[in-house]
């Protein structure tokens, strides 16, 4: 049966995807694989947001966004678009790995 599958990656220090920096093997602290299946983009986003210890208005100024676009996110009244969501998530110093799995 296929699925979806978020995974949340912990990489370097200072990594970001925006810039198209390549993820270096050797310089990863940790990865680790979380399966999110059935939980809303809103959840992945607040267990990012909370493994980095931030809070909403730190996440959203990070973001270039409003606080409130982040509770919007994490509370389900808004669904962000999937590439929203890895821009929201990149601040964090996690990545967000989206899989299809046979």
């Amino acid at each position: 049966m296929g699925g979806l599958l978020y995974a949340v990656a912990a990489t370097y220090p200072g990594h970001s995807t925006a810039g198209g920096t390549a993820l270096r093997l050797s310089t990863i602290r940790y990865i680790e694989i979380v399966d999110l299946n059935h939980r809303s983009s809103g959840a992945v986003l607040r267990e990012a947001r909370l493994r980095a210890g931030l809070s909403q208005s730190e996440l959203a100024h990070r973001a270039g966004v409003a606080q409130s676009v982040i509770s919007m996110y994490e509370s389900g009244r808004r669904q962000p678009a999937l590439s929203t969501l890895a821009a929201l998530v990149d601040p964090t110093g996690l990545d967000l790995v989206l899989e299809l799995r046979p």
